[in-house]
């Protein structure tokens, strides 16, 4: 007991002070400035356990279901889902929101424990890892410091799966071995409520480790009948995934449906294809130490973060080595590893682990899975066997077949002395362990070595990242809070908020607001949609809002925060003040005239006029389709459709063109093609207008400008024009308002070598008293709203002739519309809003949101409780539901092996039914060591 007690306590210290020596040496907090916000972490995480904090703080439980945070509004089942069921997120609950930067630390260091006394747990508990302390606790903390938990610890919600992985197959073995399937039921419940998203990954690998299982274990006890007794087996652990699975279906149920309309709404498609989608060689440098950087893991696809440091290669190498070791298992093993190469290289069969569709960035998300298994053979390699003469050879010229490989090639995670350090580590472990012959001193030495390499790979691999700075992050949220607090909307009157700036997009959850932007996986494609084709910038799972006078009355935002320069002569005080840069340029919104109040670092402007949350509208609005890819068009049918007189409110404007290095042409379809003339310098191309009247004007910036490289910078009249230089479609930006009669120069400087489909690129007026007028005619049929909530919105409207009432809601099966206490039936208008129709008349509206599948959930769960219950009660009946019990070993031949099959069917049922577990004691004495 003990000699275990070292090694649990051993295996989650280890890893837990070597990651805090490589984040001394980064300058990570509390030791530096370096906090763990980084790439999603930074933009997408940490606001949602902000969220999370507030709504439970606040008592909204509404906010489980719905929030209007979420962009204009959004399912959060599915961000609960993903994001927030972990038990680490208890600090950002339980530490003051002063302390956040504490809470991260904390939730994060704890994880990489953990895993390591995961790893341990499974060792010991079925491969008797006490017996051999040191090479347990190696191969656990290798497993907690692996390349791909300290290459993705930006992505934390990833991290859950690798301590919950090694505990389910303790539970899932002991399943394969006959045992009581209740621990398997509940941790497998427990891993997809936690982590649904990587649990479907480790149900993937759960399939084929069984068969793996079973034949390596079980296959010398059942020959004479494998066949049947593995489709047993497999049925039997069949009916107890499919109660785990349902345990957890009040939580994967509802999200399912979310991932409907959020991630499956993405264009994806699984067409096989024989072509590898990566040299498989290259896979040989992520082996190194440090092999990772800011560029492996956006642009893909990457390569598999699969680092396991030298012990575990050496170990794997020794496990195929090993006389010992049987022929069959090996070849079994070889086969998982093939699954697991295809799984990498082939397109197709990557997307199976990923739901059917390419990750965006953090590429081969389940190459944990493949990295505990390496470290499992590597254990088996190793464990109560010497390094011979032979292998040392063997392993050595492996390992400068390796780096003959990735010597040829150039990768920008790996340095020279990178390869070097890591041929020479591997090498000298090969010589520790043959060498050496005093077992401690063996063991401390490859100890000392392994920490180390495990460190220095973590420190490496980090480094290489852009951090925020922890008492930057903390100051944003003071003043940003300081700001908002001014603004917020209470319960008895809805707007949304917008600004030309962000910290990251999911600010409105931050700090509890209804806003506009949003960056989350379960991000509604609709809305996506939306934003794209009104003129706004929507790239994967993230929107990000411009606007104009007609789109900020339809969707009623009411107030802009304007970013405003910081400037001090403390160097204190700037290493410690977060800078934001403006992403929005909204002329005819930010002027003295809209202005209504100012903190230190920003200013706080009204939109002159806006519209409710819901208003009525005529038919035509309701039946109106939008176009890709036209967003002012859009907008000008919009209006036109919401008019009374049916009048136009954007009409284009003449433009000169001035041309700089920059070759014209046009294509047989008429696209407007541009590109350098010399591609040594930039070039440049000058647009020209003069305003004829004080209305705002805008640009439509075709997607062919989208860079994210600086290959395109825009300037107006002469200065930096503040924009998001990345999007996906046609976007929309205010260049001018109040400024009739004045020259007006818009020039985009080319410096890619590239062409440029510039067809679109045209400048247009929005007529602002057209806009007044619709605003002021809606406003006669606006919903006035008597109290609103997360997932509800209750109000009093009058219609004197619309036949819809249009929202500005997502539409969303999960909303019941209820006018004067009575359901009607609501539709989906422009592919993306809800709207529903009514009469002439004073209604009481109310608006409800109940996700869909939560209620289809809650009875599977409950069928599978009960189904659990009543396995309990016939195992009790009948002791134990076996169709085999194993088969005594000493028997050979397949003739005993029928001989002794005869004999069981002859028994009593009392006889089999006799526990697994009790039979396998009896029968110790013939088990074989291999």
């Amino acid at each position: 007991m003990k000699k275990k007690t070292w090694i649990y306590g051993m295996s989650g210290l280890a890893p837990l002070a070597l990651m805090l020596v490589g984040w001394y040496l980064n300058g990570f907090f509390p030791f530096g400035e370096k906090s763990f916000l980084a790439i999603d972490f930074n933009q997408q995480f940490i606001d949602l356990y902000i969220f999370m904090r507030n709504a439970l703080y606040s008592g909204d439980f509404g906010a489980f279901f719905y929030s209007f945070t979420k962009s204009i509004g959004g399912n959060m089942v599915g961000a609960w889902a993903y994001y927030l069921m972990s038990p680490f997120n208890l600090f950002y609950l339980i530490l003051p929101l002063k302390w956040i930067s504490y809470a991260i630390f904390l939730s994060v260091w704890l994880r990489y424990g953990a895993m390591g006394l995961s790893m341990a747990y499974y060792l010991i508990k079925r491969h008797d890892g006490q017996e051999r302390p040191y090479l347990t606790l190696l191969i656990a903390t290798a497993y907690a410091l692996n390349g791909f938990a300290v290459s993705y610890q930006m992505t934390p919600i990833f991290m859950d799966a690798l301590w919950l992985m090694p505990i389910l197959l303790v539970a899932l073995e002991r399943v394969l071995d006959g045992e009581k399937p209740y621990a398997y039921i509940f941790l497998l419940a427990l891993t997809m409520v936690i982590q649904y998203y990587m649990g479907y990954m480790i149900c993937l690998f759960i399939v084929f480790y069984s068969f793996y299982y079973l034949f390596t274990e079980h296959y010398h006890t059942y020959k004479g009948y494998f066949i049947k007794y593995i489709g047993q087996n497999v049925l039997r652990l069949g009916l107890f995934s499919l109660l785990g699975i349902g345990l957890s279906a009040l939580i994967l149920v509802p999200n399912i449906y979310n991932l409907l309309f959020s991630k499956a709404a993405l264009d994806s498609t699984m067409t096989f294809d024989l072509k590898l989608q990566i040299n498989p060689f290259d896979i040989f440098a992520k082996l190194m130490i440090g092999a990772f950087d800011n560029e492996s893991w956006s642009a893909g696809p990457n390569l598999p973060n699969i680092y396991i440091g030298s012990l575990a290669m050496v170990g794997v190498i020794s496990y195929f080595l090993a006389q010992k070791i049987k022929a069959s298992h090996k070849w079994a093993s070889f086969i998982i590893l093939v699954i697991f190469f295809f799984s990498i290289t082939h397109e197709f069969t990557s997307k199976i682990w990923h739901m059917g569709q390419n990750p965006a960035g953090f590429f081969y998300r389940f190459s944990w899975i493949l990295v505990f298994f390496l470290l499992l053979l590597a254990y088996q390699g190793l464990k109560d066997r010497k390094i011979q003469s032979q292998e040392v050879f063997i392993g050595i010229g492996i390992a400068l077949l390796i780096q003959s490989v990735v010597m040829v090639k150039d990768y920008s995670f790996l340095t020279p002395e990178q390869r070097q350090v890591s041929a020479f580590i591997f090498g000298v472990m090969w010589l520790i362990l043959y060498l050496v012959k005093r077992p401690n001193l063996k063991w401390i030495l490859v100890l000392l070595l392994s920490f180390g390499e495990l460190t220095a790979n973590a420190y490496l691999s980090q480094g290489r990242l852009n951090h925020n700075n922890a008492f930057k992050f903390e100051n944003a949220l003071t003043v940003i809070d300081e700001a908002i607090d001014q603004i917020r909307p209470n319960d008895q009157e809805f707007y949304r908020i917008s600004k030309t700036f962000y910290r990251s997009k999911n600010d409105p959850m931050t700090f509890s607001y209804p806003g506009m932007t949003t960056f989350t996986s379960s991000l509604e494609g609709s809305t996506r949609d939306l934003f794209e084709n009104i003129g706004n910038s929507a790239i994967d799972a993230s929107i990000y809002y411009y606007g104009s006078p007609l789109t900020d009355a339809l969707l009623g935002v009411k107030y802009f925060v304007n970013n405003e320069p910081f400037s001090s002569d403390d160097q204190a005080v700037i290493d410690k003040t977060y800078i934001f840069p403006t992403d929005v340029t909204r002329f005819d919104i930010v002027n003295d005239a809209n202005k209504v109040n100012e903190t230190d670092r920003f200013s706080i402007y009204q939109v002159p006029k806006t519209l409710p949350i819901a208003f009525g509208v005529s038919d035509q609005t309701a039946q109106l389709k939008l176009d890709q890819d036209r967003p002012l068009a859009n907008q000008n049918a919009i209006g036109q459709a919401l008019l009374s007189d049916h009048a136009k409110i954007i009409e284009p404007v003449e433009t000169e063109m001035l041309l700089t290095n920059l070759i014209h042409g046009a294509t047989e379809s008429g696209d407007q093609i541009f590109s350098r003339d010399d591609n040594t310098i930039q070039g440049s191309m000058k647009l020209t207008f003069t305003p004829t009247t004080d209305d705002p004007y805008f640009i439509e910036v075709p997607q062919s400008l989208s860079t994210y490289k600086g290959e395109v910078d825009l300037l107006l009249n002469g200065q930096n024009y503040d924009y998001r230089s990345k999007f996906g479609s046609t976007q929309v930006f205010n260049i001018a308002n109040q400024a009739k009669g004045q020259v007006q120069e818009l020039e985009i400087i080319i410096k890619a070598d590239r062409q440029f489909n510039l067809t679109n690129l045209k400048v247009y007026r929005m007529n602002q008293s057209k806009v007044n007028q619709l605003i002021d005619e809606r406003q006669v049929e606006a919903l006035k709203v008597t109290k609103w909530g997360s997932n509800f919105v209750k109000g009093e409207i009058n219609i004197i002739d619309s036949p819809w009432v249009f929202t500005s809601i997502p539409f969303d099966t999960g909303w019941q519309v209820k006018v004067d206490g009575k359901l009607v039936e609501d539709k989906k208008i422009w592919d993306s809003l809800l709207a529903f129709e009514v009469e002439p008349g004073n209604h009481q509206i109310e608006l409800v949101f109940r996700p869909r599948g939560l209620l289809l959930g809650a009875g599977i769960t409950s069928i599978a409780v009960i189904g659990v219950l009543s396995w309990v009660l016939l195992e009790r009946k009948y002791k134990k539901l076996l169709i085999f019990a194993p088969v005594d070993e000493s028997f050979n031949t397949e003739q005993d092996n029928h001989q002794l099959l005869n004999e069981i069917k002859k028994t009593d049922k009392e006889s089999l039914v006799q526990p697994i577990s009790a039979i396998h004691q009896q029968t110790d004495d013939f088990k074989v060591e291999e």
